[in-house]
């Protein structure tokens, strides 16, 4: 079977590099140059996209796992035992629909970050190059978010009740539907998923309307799903200001890096919407 090349170039930015560090160690006594020689743009780009998949992968296959270690007995107690009280009831189905929306996720996003082929359409096109623009994405995803909530807290939660069974079960339905949204995004973006990296411009789906849907959707969630919380302590509000700010950087520092493509310029001016149709 021929090799992939983007792995021929990455053995080979390994060996330079490699080379280049034993010469170092070799030239200190000598006085004579060590270091390696700068590396081409395809062979950074490649560098870099091996060290997105080193990162993301096994944090997407645990995900996934999770999702579905929590979706199966939860399906399960639905289907056989289903409890008589509402509001169990409602926190159950609840959470089928979610994590279940959470398996399609991460599903997805693992096949963006460990296949790339050019008849699928997901070849890579560039990476993120600057420190600001992975500092601002691994802020959000272990071990660095736990970091961060240590920093600005965390002002939602994974399912919030209100003391009138009416609001709780609106709130259940409003956080699915955006919740669904995000999902929606995912599916869109099919293979290209994946974080740091360019992989083509998407233009259907959500994205139709918004350049960035699944950042809005899932800050509305957590949004939704804190409101009992801000309700009783204004630092809540300030924890989930501070997520959205984060999420906020990282749009606009990939809206940064993507606009180096002239096909996501044409995108910008096809949805000139951020966040917000017909807004912002």
């Amino acid at each position: 079977a021929q090799e992939n090349p983007r792995t021929v170039i990455f053995w080979r930015v390994v060996g330079r590099i490699t080379k280049g560090w034993r010469q170092i160690g070799v030239s200190e006594g000598a006085g004579l140059p060590g270091m390696p020689l700068p590396l081409s743009k395809e062979e950074k780009a490649t560098a870099l996209f091996f060290l997105v998949k080193f990162f993301f992968v096994p944090v997407m296959l645990n995900f996934l796992f999770a999702n579905l270690s929590a979706l199966v007995p939860t399906t399960h107690t639905l289907l056989t035992a289903a409890p008589s009280e509402y509001l169990e009831r409602n926190r159950l189905f609840y959470f089928a629909i979610l994590n279940f929306m959470l398996v399609v996720d991460t599903g997805f996003f693992l096949l963006g970050y460990l296949f790339e082929f050019a008849a699928w359409r997901n070849d890579l096109r560039s990476v993120e190059s600057t420190i600001f623009g992975w500092i601002v994405t691994l802020c959000c995803y272990p071990p660095f978010n736990g970091f961060v909530t240590q920093g600005i807290g965390w002002g939602s939660s994974d399912f919030s009740v209100f003391p009138s069974p009416v609001a709780s079960l609106v709130t259940i339905c409003v956080s699915l539907v955006l919740f669904g949204v995000y999902t929606w995004a995912t599916v869109a973006l099919g293979l290209k998923a994946s974080n740091l990296t360019n992989r083509g411009t998407i233009t259907t789906g959500p994205y139709g309307y918004v350049r960035h849907p699944a950042y809005v959707c899932k800050n509305l969630h957590w949004l939704v799903m804190g409101l009992p919380l801000i309700a009783v302590n204004w630092l809540a509000a300030l924890s989930i200001a501070g997520w959205a700010m984060i999420y906020f950087l990282r749009a606009i520092t990939e809206e940064r890096h993507l606009l180096a493509d002239p096909q996501y310029q044409a995108y910008c001016k096809e949805v000139p919407y951020r966040f917000i149709p017909n807004v912002i």
